[in-house]
């Protein structure tokens, strides 16, 4: 049996291995590729030792209620160290539901990792409370994209580097919430010999996004062109990615569908960098309304499957591809 973990240490001071695992994890913010790759670490750690799947279970805290959820995280392991629960859409439980999960904080099963997931964040109520005092939450924010898109137009200048005036807002959305650093210097080496040209989008983009979000975003565009081939070649490319989440793509597919109805409707999405509209506005025009509103039905019927099923996350997703592909036979 697993060796009791210290709680009070907290999640974020502990090493994640199966010898050293917190109990309870608290992933929350607005930032759901940075949540749902920390989750993806917890969730290869788990299943990679134990791939039966016998001791991995996944809630939607809105459909499943406390005490079904604790009963899954008191249960011991079967043939394994520990289990691996996942309890999704916590931060839409009001006080008096979360109240159950109190006592289990302060007292968590050493041979389970209870993982919690959300959005946002209330600490007026106990249970995030309790969260943060233990050391079990872990928030993942975007940041004000005005104070982000600032800031690299200052790491960019000291680094004495010359950019078009769009490049900021494009590694607003390569980077989200990472560390600028290790952009910066490829962006240094990508320019070293030729300090006075401004830095175009495209380079930074072959700079910058040839990985991680580069890569999905990629992906992305390959999904709304409709280029059946390139896409399918990509996801290949992402499910090795381990770091990846189909949950965290699944929402900004559908952001960038929220950006379509936007411009179809003759209006300017928010959110979006100017630069991108002129392509996106393009690919509106290519889509009827009853077209965006299936892709729509198909990707909350995805969100909802990977978020409260048992269906592996990535079978789910290339079933929703496919519903965007192939056409359906007329009645």
């Amino acid at each position: 049996m697993t060796k009791a973990k210290d709680s009070t240490t907290g999640a974020k001071n502990q090493p994640i291995t199966m010898e050293n695992y917190s109990p309870v994890y608290g992933l929350f913010g607005d930032d759901p590729l940075a949540r749902d790759r920390f989750l993806g670490k917890l969730r290869e750690l788990f299943t990679g030792a134990d791939p039966s799947g016998l001791n991995h279970e996944k809630f939607d805290a809105q459909e499943s209620p406390a005490d079904v959820v604790l009963s899954a995280a008191q249960s011991l392991p079967m043939f394994s160290t520990a289990r691996f629960v996942e309890v999704r859409n916590t931060d839409a439980l009001n006080a008096a539901l979360l109240e159950p999960y109190l006592a289990y904080l302060a007292d968590p099963n050493p041979t389970t990792c209870l993982v919690f997931m959300g959005e946002s964040v209330d600490k007026k109520k106990k249970f995030f409370k309790l969260l943060e005092e233990r050391g079990y939450l872990h928030l993942f924010a975007r940041g004000n994209r005005a104070q982000m898109m600032a800031t690299i137009r200052v790491e960019l200048e000291t680094a004495g580097l010359k950019f078009d005036p769009d490049v900021p807002a494009l590694l607003v959305d390569l980077l989200g919430t990472q560390d600028l650093s290790l952009a910066l210097e490829k962006l240094k080496l990508l320019k070293a010999a030729d300090l006075k040209s401004r830095l175009t989008i495209e380079e930074v983009f072959s700079a910058v996004g040839d990985g991680g979000e580069g890569a999905v975003f990629t992906f992305i565009d390959d999904v709304f062109s409709r280029d059946v081939q390139r896409a399918f070649e990509q996801l290949m490319r992402l499910k090795e990615d381990r770091q990846q989440s189909p949950i965290a793509i699944i929402g900004l597919l559908a952001r960038q569908l929220r950006a379509l109805v936007f411009l179809k409707s003759n209006e300017t999405p928010p959110g979006i960098p100017p630069f991108l509209l002129g392509k996106l506005g393009g690919l509106a025009r290519g889509f009827t309304w009853k077209q965006l509103f299936e892709w729509h039905s198909a990707l909350r019927d995805a969100d909802r499957r990977c978020k409260s099923s048992r269906a592996e996350p990535w079978l789910v997703f290339e079933a929703l591809l496919l519903s965007f592909f192939v056409t359906k036979p007329q009645k």
